[in-house]
């Protein structure tokens, strides 16, 4: 019966319905930038390539800047994924949150692999970050160089995300231990 109360509460949540609403709109998102990403670099393949190697022949350019390109593109797909992922975890973790049995293996599991997931996530932000600035230099008429963003909160969060995970882990150990003793 008390568990029940507990669920019902949980499920009119207005921060786990507002949680919920945002991945949803995040999920959204990444798959539109993700078509739109997919097109982009299906032209560039095909008939956009001829188009993309004269300009970067025109602004001098290294010949690797094709490739470089075609990287860059993919690390961004592949970051597009790992996210999309991390959404999905995000919402398992709440739907146990709001059935009301939040301390479970699973959960410490989930947190763990959205730790490793950010970190990823913010490694590739980084390179291709490096990639974007390094093309800016073949870029006329832009003054800065393009910066996709690298901030200290995208290396942090993994490891708060690690160490909810045990804390997570401890907690599940410890209901166990004590429903062992009941």
């Amino acid at each position: 019966m008390h568990s029940e109360t507990k669920t019902q509460r949980s499920k009119g949540d207005l921060l786990l319905g507002t949680a919920k609403f945002v991945i949803i709109v995040m999920g959204i998102l990444i798959v539109f930038a993700t078509v739109m990403h997919l097109i982009g670099l299906g032209a560039l393949l095909t008939v956009e390539r001829a188009e993309l190697m004269a300009k970067l022949a025109a602004a001098n350019a290294p010949a690797s800047g094709y490739i470089v390109i075609i990287g860059f593109i993919a690390m961004l797909l592949v970051a597009l994924a790992l996210v999309a992922w991390f959404l999905r975890l995000a919402w398992q973790l709440i739907a146990s949150v709001e059935i009301g049995d939040p301390f479970h293996e699973d959960n410490a599991d989930r947190l763990r692999s959205m730790g490793w997931l950010t970190l990823v996530i913010q490694l590739l932000v980084t390179g291709a970050t490096l990639i974007g600035r390094w093309m800016g230099t073949f870029v006329e008429g832009v003054d800065a160089p393009l910066e996709i963003g690298v901030q200290g909160t995208g290396f942090l969060l993994p490891l708060i995300l690690f160490i909810l995970a045990r804390i997570f882990r401890l907690g599940t150990q410890m209901r166990a231990d004590l429903e062992g003793t009941v």
